[in-house]
């Protein structure tokens, strides 16, 4: 369109040149030329929301390596969550502004264990009753440092609810069923499956199979049974 306007613009100033100036001609002109610079303004917005974009999440990248860094044993687990949340969104037919949202809630969704005690987020044996209620308020520090950023406030909801149980037994809120959002249903499978193929401070990896009947087991219970379904049958399917 931009270039039509361009050619129409051209024209109609060879059209001047032949047939002189009217009072018409200059009212197409005008508008040509208010649609040329609209368009030129819209495609430099464009561009400085990309470039603020890409440094927007150059810093979301930032904040979950300051996380991974604090614990090395769970290094690559925020970007192995983020991996298969994203696959696991498109393959639930999401919109890409709702993957988009997805992939920084699941990136970020441990951010709030930066406010977790080293002592407890680094413990090699079983928390005590106590540390695990400190441990459990990290969906809550997450959420409270995402919430007033405008551009992460729609992901902030898988953060804070990730830890939900379908069937109410989680925390923060102890959300039940659909009451939990979809952001956090599909982030809380993915966590799962990656933390229980890795070496954690308190517990030693899990084979692939034993995650699987895990899974299969806590569908219904404490995960979303279509999104289970939808993870094992394709997700996992498809990687072999």
């Amino acid at each position: 369109m931009y270039e039509i306007a361009c050619e129409l613009l051209k024209s109609l100033d060879e059209f001047e040149k032949k047939y002189g100036r009217t009072s018409e001609l200059l009212k197409i002109q005008s508008v040509f030329e208010k649609f040329k610079k609209n368009y030129e303004l819209l495609r430099e917005i464009k561009k400085s929301n990309a470039e603020l974009k890409k440094t927007y999440d150059t810093t979301i990248e930032g904040w979950g390596k300051a996380l991974e860094l604090r614990d090395s044993e769970t290094e690559g687990h925020s970007h192995g969550v983020m991996d298969f949340a994203v696959k696991l969104a498109k393959e639930m037919g999401l919109n890409d502004e709702e993957i988009q949202i997805i992939s920084r809630g699941a990136l970020l969704h441990d951010i709030g264990k930066i406010g977790i005690p080293n002592a407890i987020l680094l413990k090699q044996d079983a928390l005590t009753e106590d540390e695990q209620k400190i441990m459990n308020q990290h969906p809550t520090f997450g959420y409270e440092m995402l919430k007033e950023i405008s551009y992460l406030q729609p992901a902030a909801a898988a953060v804070y609810s990730h830890h939900e149980r379908w069937d109410g037994k989680g925390y923060p809120q102890s959300l039940k069923g659909e009451k939990i959002p979809l952001s956090a249903r599909i982030v809380a499978v993915a966590n799962h499956w990656d933390a229980h193929l890795h070496d954690r401070p308190n517990q030693k990896a899990w084979t692939r199979e034993k995650v699987i009947k895990d899974l299969q087991e806590k569908s219904g219970k404490m995960f979303d049974p279509e999104i289970v379904k939808v993870f094992l049958g394709k997700v996992i399917d498809n990687e072999g």
